[in-house]
């Protein structure tokens, strides 16, 4: 049985202060201004479970709501339970409680529910994100977390997706929506990510550059002065003495009879001594190796909110970044990485079964956009024009690559852009002004098809990358989200 109250400002408060079940499900959260949690501290755990219960809630006048407590669940929850709450309190009558619940749902109020059954899952996740920080007038950066897969993380997506899987896809979308102007992005840190599945645990190793063992023991080098003899610090020992095997003279005082200029590495494996030695990471998670020259590159912004931020947050889903979904004849963007990595092995068996000579693939990838307004405007087109024009450009592209005649060319959509594969040798072969002539007849058909009512404007950018081991994969993810 809820417990209702009215404070001295008549706020409608649900008071928690017995244990039960309820079914948040059925709740409105219209009928309530903000959530007390009046229980004792031998009740955290049911709290803590409570609370998280509230904020993973689908529905927007819920898991917004203010929530105040009176004990502190920080020790029970570490350092993510703070901003899961809004404060400690000892009455719904504090000026506290009250001046925060006022705030709060001035800004909710005009939020609208996301159908979660009709829009990504994605774009869900990222909206209550956004949502649940400009109600609190917080910036949106990220906390480091250990369960984290890229070692960073919300609160509201830790309890949500704990492991953080769905960051990289969430950030990928909050970089979308800064670029469109709703919000301002600012460098929080740049991280270096397994290629294979973007985890940051990754154990490093220094290995032989001859075997690739990681068995090496590390020697001083020793430059001895008086006779220019550099040799490892095991070679001068005598004893307790430091003796030079060249001169035969006393090594005696640091700095000034001799110095250690660097250390040489010996493989225990092999034998084999160097000064080099391999840097080398093995990820925890999928257990791949990666030399670390080839590990992920990804810059974390955090973000900060502006003026049009609200616009955003009232009125979010622009059907035209669904429109991949309508779009016939590619083939979804996952499917495509996948195809991409079937080339790869299938190209690297047959090097191992034709040749012992290690060769490079060469592979071509090109990203098209395109921005369709009505002509002399900056209004965008309605959503079913929209959707005619893309299937429209899709078909030309899609008819314009069977020139090729080759199986080696690939086709995607993702976040509104058009991304292109192909190997070098084919593209030079073909038709090596692919890009300028595909994209003077996409201009020809629109205006054949549409008139000069319509105004297209493309962009166009051809990256060419030299494959030297799997990071190809993250080299797409990155131009992707360009």
């Amino acid at each position: 049985m809820k417990k209702i109250v009215t404070n001295s400002q008549n706020q409608i408060v649900w008071v928690i202060d017995t244990i039960d079940e309820y079914d948040l499900n059925n709740l409105d959260g219209k009928e309530i201004d903000a959530i007390f949690i009046d229980l004792p501290i031998e009740s955290s755990s049911y709290v803590v479970n409570l609370i998280i219960q509230i904020r993973q809630n689908r529905w927007t006048k819920l898991y917004l709501k203010p929530i105040f407590t009176t004990i502190s669940i920080e020790f029970f929850f570490a350092s993510h339970a703070k901003e899961l709450i809004d404060g400690i309190e000892e009455s719904v009558d504090a000026p506290n409680f009250i001046t925060k619940t006022d705030e709060i749902n001035k800004i909710i109020d005009k939020y609208i529910d996301l159908p979660a059954d009709k829009y990504p899952l994605l774009t869900v996740y990222t909206l209550q994100l956004l949502r649940y920080n400009y109600a609190r007038r917080k910036d949106l950066t990220f906390k480091l977390s250990e369960q984290s897969m890229i070692g960073y993380t919300r609160p509201l997506l830790f309890i949500a997706n704990p492991t953080g899987e769905l960051l990289i896809e969430i950030l990928g979308e909050l970089a979308r929506i800064a670029k469109d102007g709703y919000i301002d992005k600012k460098f929080q840190d740049k991280l270096h990510l397994c290629p294979q599945c973007h985890s940051i645990h990754l154990i490093y190793r220094e290995t032989c550059v001859k075997c690739n063992s990681a068995h090496l023991t590390m020697h001083p080098v020793i430059h001895h002065f008086r006779c220019s003899n550099v040799s490892p610090e095991k070679d001068y020992i005598d004893g307790e003495k430091l003796i030079c095997p060249k001169c035969h003279k006393q090594l005696r005082h640091l700095g000034v009879d001799y110095d250690k200029p660097s250390v040489i590495n010996t493989c225990q494996a092999c034998t084999f001594c160097s000064q080099n030695s391999n840097l080398v990471t093995q990820c925890l998670h999928c257990q791949k190796t990666t030399p670390v020259e080839e590990l992920f590159p990804f810059t974390l912004f955090g973000y900060s909110y502006n003026d049009r931020t609200m616009e955003y947050l009232i009125n979010p889903i622009d059907p035209l970044q669904l429109i991949e979904n309508f779009l016939q004849g590619i083939i979804p963007f996952q499917d495509f990485l996948l195809q991409v990595e079937q080339a790869i092995i299938k190209f690297e068996t047959t090097q191992i079964e034709e040749t012992s000579k290690d060769t490079d693939l060469y592979l071509s990838v090109c990203a098209f956009a395109f921005e369709i307004r009505y002509a002399g405007t900056q209004r965008r087109v309605k959503m079913e024009l929209y959707v005619d024009i893309m299937q429209s450009i899709t078909d030309l592209i899609l008819a314009f690559n069977e020139e090729f005649n080759t199986d080696h060319l690939n086709i995607t959509f993702y976040h509104g852009k058009y991304i292109m594969l192909a190997d070098c040798e084919t593209i030079v072969q073909n038709k090596s002004d692919y890009p300028t002539e595909l994209l003077n007849r996409i201009q020809e058909m629109i205006n054949k098809k549409y008139g000069a009512s319509i105004e297209v404007s493309s962009f166009y950018k051809p990256y060419k990358y030299l494959k030297k081991s799997n990071s190809i994969l993250s080299f797409i993810q990155q131009i992707a989200t360009v």
